[in-house]
């Protein structure tokens, strides 16, 4: 969705739900802590859509309806901490010089088909 004033992409996502995840693509730094700062879900990954599936060690959860689960103990605690997992990728990104990113091209299909058992 194409936005020209950050203020209007803020007042969507705070008009909503809170999302389960949140995901900022950018490089101005006050913008990035802006929409953090102005915004409330579950994890965060900035500039990647696809890898924070792969932090292990990330809690998982949100808030609102995606955050109900534990209520007593540490679980509990950690549950109304509300803690959120923010993932930024790299400036560079090897996966685009190995034909993994968009826009892709044949060497992606190449690998996509050599995964593939016969």
């Amino acid at each position: 969705m194409p936005y020209d004033q950050l203020d209007n992409v803020v007042a969507d996502i705070n008009s909503r739900p809170k999302p389960l995840a949140l995901y900022y693509f950018g490089t101005d730094l006050d913008e990035k802590e802006s929409v953090l700062e102005r915004t409330v879900s579950g994890g965060v990954t900035i500039n990647d859509a696809m890898s924070h599936p792969g932090l292990s060690d990330a809690p998982f959860g949100g808030v609102g309806a995606s955050g109900i689960g534990h209520y007593h103990g540490r679980e509990g605690f950690l549950e109304f901490s509300h803690a959120r997992t923010v993932f930024e990728a790299a400036q560079h990104d090897p996966r685009g010089e190995w034909g993994m990113l968009p826009p892709y091209g044949e060497g992606f299909e190449q690998m996509m088909l050599a995964q593939v058992t016969p």
